[in-house]
């Protein structure tokens, strides 16, 4: 893959040039225990696939929009691994930054990192550590049995486009893409999870994903209780704004699992809590590439309708001409996905991943390409505090 000039390249209009602080490490963003759990060497001797990983270097400032990110041609990302394929290739490339969490110059790094608006991820996270060795099948089977509002998603295949049909979306002649089981237990979907990893199901045979939330500022769960980190009611450095915090959403994938491209207005921080999902983001200024549903009424508003794994499709919607980044997301990590950036996410086995949103960025960035493409006017303030971010129409 030869990455693309940022440049030369249009869509890449994210200026960080005007707001690049020093790294100066400061007591006032350590306000959590540092401890550090393991080396990175440690760390990486527990992931499923050590060895096929190629890790970028430590960048120990804040770079340029020249330097970071480095985008690949979409078209290309998804020609060399496709998505319907949920075995990572014998070598595969990282090019976000990776910082230890419990060392304290790394993550005065990631504060600024996340403080800009730009993807990175983080490893040695005390919380997440203890959290995924608790997350046993047994003591999920146990915390699951009388958990209230569990769901679960059927798909005829391993693609599975959001849709919500609640209040203001009621399109007339509407078949949601995919069936929703509202009696199907935790037991139950891990049969069929254990079983696609040991059969290697096919794209094409029927997929299961069950989903479960925990409300914003509801400590009682034991999703809150579990991940102190994202529940919190004070700032962090996962929730900045604890106000605009939208709760703990987790997701229980099957391998193959595709959950289609989309943006969320949230500031977003995933936790990969068991296995491992393949990530493919793109900044906003692709909104008007990628296929993103722009009518507010309809059920699957801010999510594309491509099929990206359909090779003959990408080429003819012009992926070539669109920036991207890929990475896999490894047990033990969290993502940090800034406000407005498209993301895509393949299951590449049985994994579970919680996130947490807590608001957009107080700058707005990515906001004014996303009302672009959408022809809408982002209600903005509303988000930030206890409501729905939604498209009003110009």
């Amino acid at each position: 893959l030869q990455p693309i000039d940022h440049k030369s390249n249009p869509n890449l209009n994210i200026d960080l040039s005007d707001n690049l602080p020093s790294i100066e490490i400061s007591r006032k963003n350590m306000d959590l225990p540092i401890q550090s759990i393991g080396s990175f060497d440690n760390f990486r001797s527990s992931m499923t696939h050590p060895n096929n990983i190629q890790w970028p270097k430590l960048l120990t400032s804040l770079p340029s929009t020249s330097d970071y990110p480095i985008y690949y041609s979409l078209y290309d990302i998804i020609l060399q691994w496709n998505p319907d394929i949920p075995d990572p290739p014998a070598v595969f490339k990282e090019t976000l930054q990776h910082f230890n969490f419990s060392n304290p110059f790394e993550r005065e790094l990631a504060i600024q990192y996340r403080n800009n608006e730009i993807p990175f991820k983080l490893y040695d996270i005390p919380e997440v550590i203890t959290t995924t060795n608790k997350w046993t099948d047994e003591y999920l089977s146990k915390s699951l049995r009388r958990f209230r509002g569990a769901n679960t998603e059927k798909s005829k295949d391993n693609h599975f486009l959001y849709w919500s049909m609640k209040g203001w979306r009621r399109p007339g002649n509407y078949k949601p893409p995919t069936e929703v089981i509202d009696d199907m237990k935790f037991d139950q979907w891990l049969i069929y999870a254990k079983e696609a990893d040991e059969k290697k199901i096919s794209n094409t045979t029927e997929h299961y994903y069950y989903m479960v939330n925990s409300a914003a500022h509801d400590k009682s769960t034991f999703i809150a209780k579990d991940l102190p980190l994202f529940s919190t009611s004070q700032p962090n450095f996962f929730i900045s704004n604890p106000n605009a915090n939208k709760g703990i959403q987790c997701r229980f994938s099957m391998r193959g699992i595709i959950a289609e491209a989309h943006y969320d207005s949230g500031r977003n921080m995933i936790a990969m809590l068991k296995g491992q999902k393949r990530y493919v983001l793109t900044p906003p200024s692709t909104c008007n590439q990628i296929g993103i549903i722009t009518d507010v009424n309809h059920p699957s508003y801010r999510h594309s309708n491509l099929d990206w794994s359909d090779i003959n499709q990408a080429k003819s919607r012009g992926f070539e001409q669109v920036p991207a980044i890929d990475t896999i997301v490894k047990t033990g990590e969290i993502l940090y996905v800034p406000s407005f950036w498209f993301h895509y996410i393949v299951s590449l086995e049985y994994s579970i991943q919680c996130n947490s949103r807590f608001g957009s960025p107080p700058d707005k960035q990515g906001q004014e390409d996303i009302e672009e493409c959408l022809g809408t006017k982002l209600n903005f303030e509303s988000y930030n505090g206890n409501t729905k971010l939604r498209g009003k129409k110009h």
